[in-house]
């Protein structure tokens, strides 16, 4: 089974609060999941896909929203550009379709629980795991 977050689903960006929630819900789910079978004895496996930035429409999601539901942005247009530049410059340059594929099957015939398809930015997860590292060392 192979289930598709995001990169969100393991960081958490600013202004996407609703978006990572429902990431780092797909991961939750997962790994309780894979936990779920391993310990039924199943031999169905789990794999969750946490992609950065690909080539697709996402950007354009407006585009599914109904007219009735619409609302014009109380964000300074200044404001929206700032942040827009910002998603760009961290987002980088998108990741074909197809090389999302090719990543994808390579993690499933390792049978890798997590496929992060966006080496470079591996760094970000590792920060957030370094964050949690910490807090339970000065915790415990």
């Amino acid at each position: 089974m192979v289930n598709v977050a995001s990169l969100a689903g393991l960081t958490a960006p600013p202004f996407l609060g609703p978006y990572v929630a429902s990431k780092h819900a797909v991961v939750g789910l997962s790994e309780s999941l894979a936990a779920e079978l391993a310990m039924a004895g199943s031999p169905i496996r789990v794999s969750v896909v946490c992609p950065g930035h690909v080539r697709s429409r996402i950007f354009e999601s407006d585009r599914n929203r109904p007219a009735e539901f619409a609302a014009e942005s109380r964000t300074a247009p200044e404001v929206r550009a700032r942040i827009s530049a910002a998603f760009a410059a961290a987002l980088g340059e998108p990741m074909a379709p197809t090389d999302l594929a090719s990543r994808v099957l390579a993690g499933i015939e390792k049978d890798a629980f997590l496929i992060l398809t966006h080496p470079e930015l591996n760094g970000q997860v590792r920060a957030r795991l370094a964050t949690v590292e910490r807090t339970a060392r000065t915790t415990a």
